[in-house]
């Protein structure tokens, strides 16, 4: 690649993360919300950590077993790599650097201070011991655009921009230091409340075409889901479902569509459509609005998991419904 384009090609990777950096900073940044194990994600970045870090510090991970939180991976691990790199600049000459996790119960007057609702979160925190800062500089350390580097060392986004992903997420960053004796960032994540489900692997590779508007409902059903086995193809409306159902519909064995009064024209439409080519297609439709209904194939939510899981593996057994039978004429949806 010639130089020019080259240079062209690093100044817009340095915009477009500027930009992603802005967008965390102000809680605006694009992200699928997924079921994550945050101990499980730090081990998986671990290597690029040490080589970030470097031989001359001594870097250790103690982390909390079984954590799920309901959060964007790529967010999460631009936060951790923000907390190790600032630790890492901390400590010129060496040290020692520690991420550890703990669970906490989170009360009422402390969630209030906090600006979150109460209840069980994880906690991670990134324990340096380098030169630690100043009450002054602490006192700045989450303001966008300061740094106490050289200018044209850094635009001062990082921890700025970590505080704002974690907000993003639900959570809250904490920091305590002292001059010549370290510092301590604490991100704190709400801990996803879903019900261990049993993985049972299907004897056919089944796919899945997941409808639902709701990314968080969305992102529990896609985790109840796949710990079943099944292949997920998730979209967010029928009409994106559609665009998909072109290079996927063949290999999609079950249609699990929400259904709710602003969208019940657009689920029926599609689904009519959808079975002009798959007469047999199996439909199941998710609402918020019946406690569940059989002969629909209607799915309840909030989901139960074993629910969620036990109705999915009876429609894949059943036949399908004939394509007339889909809807009664007035549901009471």
């Amino acid at each position: 690649m010639p130089e020019h384009l080259k240079q062209i090609s690093a100044a817009a990777n340095r915009a477009a993360g500027l930009t992603r950096q802005l967008l965390m900073v102000s809680g605006q940044a694009l992200g699928r919300q997924e079921l994550l194990d945050v101990s499980s994600l730090l081990r998986k970045l671990e290597p690029m950590l040490r080589r970030l870090v470097g031989p001359a510090i001594n870097f250790n991970l103690d982390l909390v077993q079984s954590a799920p939180i309901l959060a964007d991976a790529s967010i999460l691990e631009h936060v951790f790599i923000n907390l190790v790199i600032n630790a890492r600049d901390a400590m010129p000459n060496g040290g020692s650097l520690e991420i550890y996790g703990d669970l906490f119960t989170i009360e009422a007057s402390q969630a209030r201070a906090q600006g979150v609702e109460p209840g069980d979160f994880v906690g991670f925190a990134v324990r340096d011991t380098g030169c630690g800062m100043s009450p002054e500089v602490q006192a700045r350390v989450f303001e966008p655009f300061f740094t106490t580097r050289e200018v044209g060392q850094a635009v001062g986004l990082g921890l700025a921009s970590a505080y704002g992903a974690v907000k993003q997420q639900g959570g809250w960053l904490e920091f305590s230091s002292q001059p010549g004796k370290g510092s301590e960032l604490r991100a704190f994540f709400p801990r996803a409340a879903v019900p261990e489900v049993e993985t049972v692997v299907p004897v056919s590779n089944q796919t899945i075409m997941l409808v639902e508007a709701d990314e968080k409902t969305r992102g529990v059903a896609r985790f109840i889901l796949s710990r079943q086995g099944y292949r997920v193809i998730e979209t967010d409306s029928a009409a994106t479902a559609e665009a998909l159902w072109e290079t996927q519909g063949q290999k999609v064995d079950l249609l699990l569509v929400e259904l709710h009064p602003a969208n019940k024209g657009n689920a029926e439409d599609f689904v009519q459509k959808l079975r002009r080519t798959r007469p047999n297609l199996k439909v199941a439709y998710t609402s918020a609005n019946k406690t569940g209904n059989a002969a629909l194939n209607v799915i309840a939510k909030p989901f139960n998991p074993a629910t969620l899981a036990e109705a999915v593996k009876g429609y894949l057994a059943s036949a399908a419904a004939e394509p007339s039978s889909i809807l009664p004429v007035n549901p009471s949806f």
